[in-house]
């Protein structure tokens, strides 16, 4: 299993699942920007990519030897 957002409450669950997680400071202030520029009818010149976070957990395995 991999979940697509790390939330606390999956640590509880055993094995702890994969997860994706992004900065959530940063992507508020992606959004924000983003907002900003609409509302002043600018254009925005940079776009800033939000990568999520790989967290491993033991829900993944290796796949079985052939």
């Amino acid at each position: 299993m991999v979940t697509q957002v790390g939330e606390s409450y999956l640590s509880f669950l055993i094995p702890e699942p994969t997860a994706y997680r992004i900065n959530q400071k940063k992507y508020a202030q992606s959004v924000l920007r983003a907002v900003n520029t609409a509302m002043t009818h600018q254009r925005e010149r940079r776009k800033t990519l939000i990568v999520p976070e790989f967290v491993r957990g033991g829900s993944l395995a290796s796949p079985p030897a052939s």
